[in-house]
């Protein structure tokens, strides 16, 4: 669980390769990002708004990043 820099998302990573986004200031649920090639654990905002960084679980242990408002 992490919140971004601005303290108005949440950020969960769960154990079906997905990540929660929800807007806390609302409280609401955002958006689902799936990483169902890679698989992710310990994902967490970076200061960097709008980005995601995430360890992969499949195939190999590399850190992942992608954008909050795109799947890429």
């Amino acid at each position: 669980m992490n919140y971004d820099d601005e303290g108005g998302l949440l950020l969960t990573s769960e154990t079906d390769n997905s990540m929660q986004v929800y807007n806390i200031k609302e409280g609401k649920h955002h958006k689902v990002h799936l990483s169902h090639k890679y698989g992710c654990m310990h994902a967490m905002f970076s200061h960097s708004a709008g980005c995601i960084i995430h360890s992969s679980t499949k195939i190999n242990s590399k850190r992942r990043m992608l954008g909050i408002y795109s799947q890429s």
